[in-house]
């Protein structure tokens, strides 16, 4: 079978699977940093998100003492995180009778990001 293929034939055969194990490993590579890096990230940007809408509800109907130094921390924590994040989407969209819902739509954005785009291309 190999005289039959010939030198020029099994070298470009090796050279087509060569490409393949390099296009693999770069996803590889894509799929590593993804999962190891970017998704956690993710999932923690939720986390204080959801934190800091929580706590903004607890504080404003006088469930935790904003003065507490503990709550006062992870406030400044949270809001410090979420501001950037936050601020454009309040520009566009006002609360809703008294209710912010901004969070809400960072959190759906986050979603849109990590599942409808990055994770296709890790597959």
């Amino acid at each position: 079978m190999l005289e039959a293929m010939g030198a020029a034939g099994l070298h470009n055969t090796y050279r087509f699977f060569a490409s393949l194990a390099r296009k693999r490993s770069s996803v590889s590579r894509m799929a590593s940093v993804y999962w190891y890096l970017i998704d956690p990230i993710f999932f923690l940007l939720i986390i204080v998100i959801v934190v800091n809408a929580a706590l903004s509800w607890l504080v404003a109907f006088d469930v935790v003492n904003r003065h507490n130094q503990v709550v006062a921390t992870i406030g400044q924590f949270t809001q410090s995180v979420t501001a950037p994040l936050l601020g454009p989407i309040r520009q566009f969209i006002p609360p809703l009778g008294g209710v912010d819902i901004t969070p809400i739509i960072l959190y759906l954005l986050i979603q849109f990001v990590n599942l409808g785009a990055l994770r296709p291309l890790m597959t």
